[in-house]
């Protein structure tokens, strides 16, 4: 096993696979943890059935016990429920005052159990309640600028204090993660690491390293993903939000919204510019970015302040699972834009900077090289500028050394922190850097202005709005004349653009080229799990990607030299550093956005930010209460259960068991439940009447139906034994939801077909992936049917059209992974079995043979690696 340096434990844990024995799967993931962990018992993840699952899980599970009065500070639950719909329906004052007269007095006749009467009983309420939760604080700083001081008042959340209730949360217990690891993907005996998680990665196992042994409780880092982003509340109105995530709880509860999600640690003050930025010249310029910065250190500094002793000599606690742990905080990830990441770590803006990287010392000049290798900005290193810097004799001098590295005369406040490099912090975004950068401000427009020179752009329009529909993949009616600012528009179109445009371009068109290149990378750089081999061929693709590149921008004379194309330079070494790009790009912290926007509209617009944290506050202290309400609720029908009071002994039991089972699902063929279901019924019919009974099938797909699903059924099942004579009930089903382990990560995922000749007014038959000696065969489906045999078994099998290679014709542009196939004129019969997942095949466009179809690869990560790539 190729484990780094810090390899000595490696001997001592590998002799503990050996319990496992002959036993050990045949493809498994092994988790090894770090040597400073105090669990050392390496954890073996079977990859088999449908997902990934341990076999062992030491964490026993959190078990809420009852509640006296889980809706305190609230005097009844129903004074609770009343405020839970007042907060979450964004009620005004007067709304409120009408609610609840009507609640607690005619709508009631006077019995209602609301306690409230009036709004400001139900604000007391809610001002007690938010002493449940972390409370904002008020403070401000003061900077001078041309000659005049300015102060900033701003509302923050200490993060300390969000740190120890999520430490000593109960509820969280199970799902903490207190160290780094090391994951291994094995199967036989080839294994290799893989990067998903922060503590998976190195940044975090090196601070483990130097973390100081158990003395006598043992030392954890707590990593903190700090996320900051300007965003519109109004149309004219702008905000900051801050936002703070805790990196060593998993992703998938850290960035949601209920218990462990992010928290809003307070609004960036926004400095207003005193001057017209048209009449200064470039040193005026550098002043005012300078005095800009000198505000987001002070406010970042005061806010982040109780962790600055905390991350060199930790802090004892006890957490909620009873054990006494040293937490030391740090800043491991920093979510920002381009503008908000230069501010942050003090660096000159990236549009007039010499070096704009807040990464390295990249030149301006050499931003189109991705693959090159430049100096890394660390605090050490930039620490030493700054001090270098001051030494100047004369202040020119002074400025020539500060314009050489690209940065302003400020102390960093993250220098004087522990385990909190800024500039290793500063993180990959794949939403401004990809979606909105170099796709959507970049190569986009450029296509665009391509198309439209040659008089095609309307036919880019026509394609993409009959492009076929596909789950969580939107649909563009108007995709060359609509203004997109969303990101997961452009990446949705990145998705589909290439047998769109196909035909548009030239013969062997640079442009098809790269944008399927480019389509590699971004589907690379965005799975969830990546592997060694997936880094290797990243990087393959990394060098392709640059080549091809700078062949489009001399195709277009365009300039190749932009600090989002640079960050290209970056993505493989993040994944190493600080797993993969979902981590720590600025798509998770949008929801925020709209969150300040909803608070905004609730305030007078006087003091705004001073409304807004009230707002937060109340609305974080009333998911805190529901939660516990939801707790107490559990506990009561677990002891209710196990009192042997049952939900049964409610049920309606008018219709008969038979009646219910009758049509229930099958199991598949070997006896084992299904990894599908079917959705949507008609009413069942005998298999002779499909032909008369029915409408939307072509003659081609029913021909002699009753005769070749009989056969069918016969081959696949010889026990059953049908007769002609027998007769043979069938159910036609509209949708079907297909569950499959993906390729990406291992878990289960799933694909909602549709297979209708009227789905929202409009014919949709979906396709499908299916099993054909280790080749990707592609289907459309045409129906799908639950057979019930004479001996009474249910069978589900689709009637389907496969698509063929098709040899003749070829696009203008044969791209990688590009194939042409053709759609069966004949239908045919396969058992729900063998379907693997969804898929989605896009017309020939161009081609004039609607048979002639293109298997879309960039659906998802999974079918991207099944496709190969």
């Amino acid at each position: 096993m190729n484990i780094d340096d810090n390899s000595s434990f490696e001997d001592p844990l590998l002799e503990n696979v050996a319990q496992y024995g002959p036993h050990l799967p045949e493809a498994f993931l092994k988790i090894i943890p770090h040597p400073k962990s105090v669990n050392q018992e390496l954890l073996i993840i079977p990859l088999i059935g449908n997902s990934a699952t341990p076999t062992k899980d030491d964490a026993a599970p959190y078990v809420p016990q009852p509640q006296e009065r889980p809706w305190a500070p609230f005097r009844t639950l129903e004074d609770f429920e009343v405020t839970e719909i007042a907060v979450a329906s964004l009620m005004s004052k007067n709304v409120v005052n009408k609610f609840l007269s009507g609640v607690t007095g005619k709508w009631s006749d006077g019995k209602s159990p609301v306690t409230l009467k009036k709004f400001s009983d139900m604000d007391a309420a809610l001002f007690n309640a938010r002493k449940y939760v972390v409370q904002f604080k008020c403070d401000e700083v003061f900077a001078k600028f041309k000659g005049q001081v300015y102060n900033f008042k701003f509302h923050y959340r200490d993060p300390w204090e969000y740190i120890s209730s999520l430490a000593s949360d109960e509820s969280l217990t199970s799902v903490h993660m207190w160290n780094s690891v090391k994951k291994y993907y094995c199967e036989g005996d080839f294994e290799e690491q893989i990067f998903d998680e922060p503590n998976t990665a190195e940044s975090w196992w090196n601070i483990d390293s130097e973390l100081p042994d158990q003395d006598p409780y043992p030392h954890c880092y707590v990593p903190l993903h700090f996320w900051l982003d300007k965003g519109m509340v109004t149309r004219h109105v702008k905000k900051y939000p801050m936002v703070v995530r805790a990196a060593w709880l998993p992703r998938n509860i850290r960035n949601a919204s209920g218990n462990g999600g992010g928290l809003l640690l307070g609004y960036m003050p926004i400095v207003l510019d005193p001057g017209d930025p048209d009449e200064r010249d470039s040193k005026e310029s550098v002043e005012y970015a300078h005095f800009k910065r000198i505000i987001y250190q002070k406010v970042a500094s005061k806010v982040f302040s109780s962790l600055r002793r905390r991350s060199h000599s930790g802090e004892a606690m006890q957490c909620g699972d009873g054990v006494n742990r040293v937490l030391h905080p740090g800043i491991l990830i920093n979510s920002l834009d381009g503008e908000e990441a230069n501010c942050f770590c003090a660096c000159r803006a990236s549009s007039k900077a010499n070096y704009p990287c807040p990464k390295c010392l990249v030149h301006k000049d050499q931003l189109y090289n991705v693959t090159g290798s430049f100096e890394a900005r660390t605090s050490d290193s930039m620490r030493s500028v700054i001090l270098r810097a001051s030494q100047a004799s004369t202040k020119t001098e002074k400025e020539k050394i500060l314009q050489a590295f690209g940065l302003h005369d400020i102390q960093h406040f993250l220098w004087d922190f522990r385990f909190s490099d800024p500039y290793a912090a500063s993180s990959y975004d794949t939403l401004h850097s990809d979606d909105l950068g170099k796709w959507g401000k970049h190569m986009w427009e450029l296509l665009l202005a391509v198309l439209e020179a040659s008089g095609k752009k309307g036919e880019l329009t026509r394609n993409m709005a009959l492009f076929p529909r596909w789950s969580n993949l939107k649909h563009f009616s108007n995709v060359s004349t609509t203004t997109f600012g969303d990101g997961q528009a452009f990446y949705d179109i990145l998705k589909c653009i290439l047998p769109c445009i196909v035909q548009l371009l030239p013969k062997n068109s640079i442009f098809i080229k790269c944008i399927r290149t480019y389509q590699r990378y971004r589907l690379m750089i965005g799975l969830t799990c990546i592997s060694e081999r997936r880094l290797q061929r990243l990087s393959e693709i990394v060098e392709r990607y640059q080549d091809e590149f700078l062949k489009l921008c001399k195709t277009y004379d365009k300039n190749p030299n932009f600090p989002k194309q640079h960050a290209v330079n970056h993505v493989i070494a993040e994944i190493r550093a600080k797993g993969t790009t979902d981590n720590y790009g600025t798509r998770v912290g949008e929801g925020f956005q709209q969150e300040s926007s909803q608070a905004y509209n609730q305030t007078n617009g006087k003091n705004a930010e001073d409304q807004m944290v009230k707002i937060d506050e109340k609305q974080e202290a009333i998911a805190k209460i529901r939660m516990a309400i939801d707790n107490d609720v559990a506990a009561r029908s677990k002891i209710a259960a196990e009192a042997g009071i049952t939900s049964g002994d409610f049920e309606d039991n008018s219709l008969s068991i038979a009646a219910q089972s009758a049509w229930a699902a099958p199991n598949n063929v070997d006896g084992q439940s299904p990894l599908w279901k079917l959705g949507s019924p008609e009413k069942p019919i005998n298999s002779r009447a499909l032909n008369a009974e029915m409408s939307g099938f072509d003659e081609s797909s029913m021909k002699d139906f009753d005769e070749r699903l009989r056969d069918f059924v016969s081959s696949c099942l010889p026990d059953e034994a049908i007769q002609y004579e027998d007769p043979i009930l069938i159910r036609l089903y509209k949708c079907a939801s297909v569950k499959y382990q993906s390729r990406e990560n291992w878990t289960e995922s799933q694909n909602i077909l549709r297979c209708s000749p009227h789905f929202h007014g409009k014919e949709r038959y979906d396709c499908i992936l299916s099993e054909s000696d280790n080749a990707l065969q592609f289907s459309r489906l045409k129906a799908l049917i639950r057979c019930k045999l004479p001996s009474g078994r249910l069978v589900d099998v689709a009637l389907v059209h496969k698509f063929n290679s098709h040899g003749k014709w070829k696009p203008n542009t044969i791209w990688d992974g590009c194939k042409v196939l053709e759609e069966d004129k004949c239908s045919s019969f396969l058992l729900m079995d063998e379907v693997v997942r969804g898929a989605l095949l896009a017309p020939a466009f161009g081609s004039n043979n609607k048979v002639l179809h293109y298997p879309v690869d960039t659906t998802d990560g999974d079918m991207f690696l099944r496709a190969g790539n």
